[in-house]
Order: structure tokens, then sequence, then C-alpha cells
């Protein structure tokens, strides 16, 4: 693995359920053995995200990679 991409990287991933926006433009990287905290109040998005990573969910915009792949296709 080369240690300068990251394992989990999420670039501009939006989410919006009929009109309402739950995420918008959420962007960040995940370096191998590094540790991320997801914090904010009550609706913020926070197990929308997580559901995302999971693949529980489809974004409506953006791309995840994993590894240097397209995550979003991964399980397809």
């Amino acid at each position: 693995m080369n240690n300068n991409r990251a394992l989990l990287c999420l670039e501009k991933i939006g989410f919006q359920l009929d009109s309402k926006i739950i995420l918008d433009n959420v962007t960040f990287s995940l370096q191998p053995s590094e540790f991320k905290l997801i914090t904010g109040p009550s609706g913020c998005g926070k197990s929308t995200l997580l559901k995302i990573i999971a693949s529980l969910l489809s974004p409506t915009s953006g791309t995840l990679f994993f590894d240097g792949k397209d995550y979003l296709t991964l399980f397809s």
C-alpha cells in the first residue's frame, strides 16, 4: 500500500432527502492507522455520513475512494 494514499477519501459528499439537504460538500480523508472523530448536534448528518461510508446509503453527490478504488462501485 502506498503510504501517501488515503485509506478512505470522501470528496464533496452530499445527501438530499426529498428537498431537505442532509449533507453538503463533505470532504475528508483517513490515512492508515489514523482515527477521526465525528461530532455535532443531533440531526446534523453524522449517522447519514456513516451510513454512506458503510454503503447502506448512496450519496446524491460526490465520490468516495477506498484504498484508491471507487468505493461506490466496489459493492455494485
